[in-house]
């Protein structure tokens, strides 16, 4: 009997664009373009508002044909900034989910981090000697972190959670991601403060 993964070659689903916070950036400046632009349209209709205007002054200067030392830091600025969208433009999308085994080659099954990391954190919380869970999941690592009952065995605790997932999770991902366990013990005051009695 077969013991392998079935790996259906389905599409993943889509990626959010590497281009996205440039695009973000590049329509808020045009918003601020068509707000000063605006502004001025209003100002020229009505001469009486007594507004300063923000693009005379910018049209007058580059009117004069004179060159001016901030001309040459804007040039590079443009470059750089046209550099770095080509770049990004060029760049893949990061994927924000994690493949799942599937029953057939039919079927994809894709989980965002966090509702495998929420998922793991509520398994883990059944488990015996677990007062506490946080889960966290990157692409090559899954760090669950418990504290232990004040009463429970460190060493113990770990083991049932190793027990406990690190076989599922096998067969639950396509991609091995190693599982990292962190078994931590309430603080118990080493001692405790006793009222002294004196008799009379």
């Amino acid at each position: 009997m077969s013991t392998e993964k079935s790996t259906p070659q389905l599409l993943a689903p889509t990626r959010s664009p590497a281009v996205r916070f440039w695009a973000i950036l590049l329509g808020l400046a045009l918003i601020g373009l068509a707000i000063i632009a605006g502004r001025e349209i209003i100002l020229r209709g009505d001469p009486n508002l007594g507004w300063p205007s923000w693009v005379d002054p910018i049209a007058a200067e580059l009117a004069a044909n004179s060159y001016q030392p901030w001309m040459t830091t804007a040039a590079i600025i443009a470059v750089i900034i046209g550099i770095i969208l080509l770049i990004v433009a060029a760049l893949p999308g990061t994927s924000r989910y994690i493949q799942l085994t599937s029953p057939n080659t039919d079927t994809s099954i894709w989980a965002r981090p966090i509702d495998l990391a929420r998922s793991i954190t509520a398994n883990a919380k059944l488990v015996p000697g677990v007062q506490a869970a946080t889960t966290t999941v990157r692409k090559n690592r899954i760090k669950l972190t418990v504290k232990a009952e004040a009463t429970a065995d460190s060493a113990k605790v770990e083991q049932r959670l190793a027990e406990k997932f690190n076989a599922n999770l096998e067969e639950l991902l396509i991609a091995e991601i190693p599982l990292e366990i962190t078994v931590e013990q309430p603080e118990i005051a080493a001692s405790q403060h006793v009222p002294e009695v004196h008799n009379d």
